[in-house]
Order: structure tokens, then sequence, then C-alpha cells
């Protein structure tokens, strides 16, 4: 007769062999559902910009947002949060892409999912450290982040708004 040692161990790793085959199931269950979200940027207007220089002379420049979007229908019975971000994307001449987070959030209930948010400001300051933010194009992107409880992570965006930063200082 086999020992209670070989007899634990069976078992033990028969589930876990059971529990490897669940999330394979449950990763490729979901793997093809294609939501269709319906972001939609309301509007985004520039607040505040001001040039700080004590010691290094830099741009900086303070927004104010409108933003509604209705994310309800990415989640499914395997999603477990949704990580919403809000990135001002813009070029200069010493950097192709500059990308800041001006809005970004945990959502982890359906319910939540839809949001309008009016007069935001951003958390994040957008910071040029060569003076170059004057007068430049800033293309404001939605993303989202699925993290499901089983499976890999899909980043996805949609929506752009640009807006031209101004050329002065106030």
């Amino acid at each position: 007769m086999h020992s209670t040692w070989a007899r634990v161990n069976n078992v033990f790793f028969f589930a876990l062999a059971s529990l490897a085959a669940i999330s394979v199931f449950v990763n490729l269950s979901t793997a093809y559902i294609l939501p269709e979200p319906v972001p939609t940027i309301a509007q985004l207007r520039v607040n505040e910009i001001r040039r700080f220089s004590p010691h290094r002379g830099q741009d900086k420049a303070f927004i104010s947002y409108d933003l509604e979007f209705d994310l309800s229908s990415v989640f499914n019975w395997n999603v477990k949060q949704l990580f919403v971000f809000l990135v001002a994307e813009y070029q200069s001449e010493s950097n192709d892409v500059n990308q800041v987070v001006v809005f970004d959030q945990i959502i982890q209930d359906k319910t939540k999912a839809m949001q309008q948010i009016q007069a935001g400001f951003n958390k994040y300051p957008l910071i040029d450290y060569k003076k170059e933010l004057k007068d430049v194009a800033v293309k404001y992107k939605l993303y989202w982040d699925v993290m499901p409880y089983v499976g890999a992570l899909n980043l996805q965006k949609l929506g752009s708004y640009e807006f031209q930063m101004p050329d002065t200082y106030f």
C-alpha cells in the first residue's frame, strides 16, 4: 500500500493540475470577448500655465478638464478591475514623445465605470524641464488597462482631444 505522504502528494498535485486547467479555461473563455466601450472626452481646457525657474528653467502647467466616459461594457466575469488614465502627449525639440498622466483611477465595480468629471484638476502637472511646452499641440488620450482575475493584462485606448498650449505665460 502507498504511504500517507504519497497519497497527500497525489491529492495535492491533482488539485494543482485541476486548478491550472480551470485557469486556462477561464482565460480562453474571455479572451475573444470584444467589448464596445464608449469613452468620450467632452472638453479639455488649460486652466493655468506658469513658469517656475528657481534653480533650473522649466515649464509647468496645471489644467482643468471635463471628462466623461462609460467603460461598463468592458466588465465581464473575468475582469477584476480597470486602471483608467488620461495621458497628455506632446512633441518637443529635445524629445519625440513626452507623456504625462493627468488623471488616473482604479475602477473595481461595473456601476462605477460610467463617470462624468466636471472641472477636474490634474493630479500630476505637465512639466517640461527644457521650457519647450509653450505653443505646443498637446493630445489627450484616454487609456484603460483591463486587469483580469486570470490571464494577461490588456491595455486599450480610445478617444483623442488636441489642445494648443498658449505661447505666453500667465
